[in-house]
């Protein structure tokens, strides 16, 4: 579904609105949300894309990942999309941190969440092959080219989280 975003500047400022499948089509920086979604274990539910995703298809990627959609700010971006994901309120979340990701195709402000949550959480099939929870040691583990390139990116912004 083409969604209004905002296009934002190198500084995360708002320069304009523009629909989503042109800032990605035209390369224009616009918002995203990361949810890192970690467990009383500190082990982090991340997930695998299916292999019908039009981008990074069969890679591993954040907990839940989301744009932003335009005039609203990063923390009501992931009240929304939590509750419409997982239908799941009364959660508490830790802003981490936001970076300018750069990829040839796709420039977006990436602002990553730290969600604490114990249950179970069932990833849309139509989105994700499938979902697990794992250790921060564990995840890196896994060979970088296996991650989306903002999911990488991700798991070392939070690094200090974990140590």
């Amino acid at each position: 579904m083409d969604e209004l975003v905002d296009i934002v500047n190198e500084q995360d400022e708002i320069i304009t609105q523009n629909m989503k499948s042109n800032a990605h089509s035209d390369v224009l920086i616009h918002r995203t949300v990361h949810w890192v979604v970690i467990n009383s274990r500190k082990e982090i539910f991340f997930v695998k894309r299916a292999l019908t995703r039009e981008k990074w298809p069969w890679l591993y990627d954040a907990s839940i990942g989301w744009h932003v959609l335009a005039w609203e700010s990063y923390d009501n971006a992931i009240i929304r999309e939590w509750s419409e994901e997982q239908g799941i309120e009364g959660w508490k979340y830790t802003h981490i941190t936001t970076y300018l990701a750069e990829h040839p195709k796709m420039r977006h402000m990436c602002a990553v969440y730290i969600i604490s949550y114990e249950w179970v959480l069932t990833p849309d099939p139509r989105e994700f092959d499938s979902g697990q929870w794992r250790s921060y040691e564990e995840i890196m583990k896994i060979p970088t080219e296996k991650f989306t390139p903002d999911w990488r990116i991700t798991l070392e912004k939070i690094n200090s989280y974990f140590n």
